[in-house]
């Protein structure tokens, strides 16, 4: 008896089941950060839907490479859903490999949720050191700038990394003076305190900076993963382009 063509036989189960498992399973991954954004979901059922969404793709990717093997090899080769399979499989790949990456990031940065320059009055002690030990460019900044002027590049900065200014206090040729804000993380949207300390010395003036995040244990992430340093280190990098274009009238 003649075998009906593949396009005539019906498609690969396992594949069919496997895509659309990656297809729920990126889309869980994708979008639990912007629903914890807009209001949508607390943090915690945020960070469950990604952490069930990962177990989903683990399933997903299983089904997908025994329908890509199902669709290769064997009595069924040829028949529909090779093509689902392998996007499939790679959806899986991606959510997969993301989420253990932020797992990785998350097991080697400290458990700490509160950096702070050196120099920066009040700092937690413990965080110090080990902002020093693990995050040693994290320093304070020396500005060949008044107060005033090195305020005023300070809120430029601030703007231009979209930051929320809450408080701001401009200092005096004696008196320190500070900018306060809030910093929201791209994808879930997490808040931070930003405080920008900005005291004469000498001739010139010294920011310190500290960055606390608003959530840590007690939301079931023990470390900021390095956010709170990258953004001191994202604010230094972006006040030094201000401050080389002020150098040259710009």
């Amino acid at each position: 008896m003649p075998t009906a063509p593949s396009s005539l036989r019906p498609p690969s189960l396992l594949a069919v089941w496997g895509f659309w498992l990656a297809v729920i399973s990126g889309a869980m991954a994708i979008l639990a950060g912007p629903a914890h954004k807009i209001g949508l979901l607390p943090l915690a059922t945020a960070l469950k839907a990604l952490e069930v969404g990962t177990y989903i793709g683990i399933a997903a990717g299983i089904l997908c490479v025994a329908g890509l093997i199902q669709t290769s090899v064997g009595p069924w080769k040829g028949i529909q859903g090779r093509n689902r399979a392998l996007i499939g499989i790679v959806i899986c790949v991606f959510v997969v490999g993301f989420v253990l990456s932020l797992a990785e990031a998350a097991r080697t940065t400290p458990k700490i949720h509160d950096i702070s320059t050196a120099r920066y009055p009040g700092g937690d002690a413990a965080n110090l050191v080990a902002a020093r030990e693990i995050y040693p460019d994290v320093q304070s900044i020396m500005v060949d700038a008044g107060p005033t002027e090195a305020f005023s590049r300070v809120e430029r900065t601030a703007q231009a990394l979209r930051w929320r200014v809450t408080e701001r206090d401009v200092p005096t040729a004696t008196t320190p003076g500070r900018l306060v804000a809030i910093d929201r993380s791209a994808w879930f949207g997490l808040e931070a305190d930003v405080i920008v300390v900005v005291s004469p010395d000498g001739d010139g003036t010294r920011l310190d900076l500290r960055s606390t995040s608003r959530f840590g244990a007690k939301d079931g992430i023990e470390s900021d993963m390095g956010a709170n340093a990258n953004r001191i280190l994202r604010f230094g990098a972006i006040f030094a382009d201000i401050t080389d274009d002020a150098n040259h009238g710009r």
